[in-house]
């Protein structure tokens, strides 16, 4: 009898040591948000719209709606923060935000309401090159954790 004990708390032990622990979803979906993962499906979209609100100018609507952008925000070094876009509609269902992911620079992730969603909302952070102003944008863009599961 001593010996089973002695046997099954050497397993719980091992299995304890060796990390056999239930990750939290947001931590997978947040792991699986990486530079390639953003280069391929955040950036070009993000891209163009944090080009044009950095220098003032206007965003076209085209623009906003092809790429999937929920929002805009402009925060420059003195004065007060601006929403130039904001737009509810296209924001999927989302269970709290990651403000900064840890396999992707200036990256943050809205983690989907439910793992098998098929869209997230991410928001990239900008800086211009002077440093007197940041831009914020936030797109839709497929779950990575569905890309993944789908790549060859």
């Amino acid at each position: 009898m001593h010996t089973a004990l002695l046997h099954f708390a050497i397993l719980i032990a091992l299995l304890a040591g060796t990390g056999c622990q239930t990750r939290d979803p947001h931590d997978r979906v947040a792991d699986a948000v990486t530079e390639e993962y953003v280069d391929r499906y955040v950036r070009p979209l993000s891209d163009p719209v944090a080009r044009l609100a950095h220098k003032g100018l206007e965003i076209p609507p085209g623009l906003l709606q092809s790429n999937r952008v929920t929002l805009v925000e402009v925060r420059p070094l003195k004065g007060e923060s601006r929403i130039i876009f904001k737009d509810d509609t296209r924001r999927p269902p989302e269970d709290g935000m990651i403000t900064g992911v840890e396999h992707a620079r200036k990256i943050g992730l809205y983690c989907p309401a439910t793992l098998n969603q098929s869209e997230v909302e991410v928001r990239v952070n900008y800086f211009n090159d002077f440093g007197d102003d940041f831009v914020a944008v936030h797109i839709v863009s497929p779950n990575p954790l569905l890309v993944e599961k789908n790549r060859p």
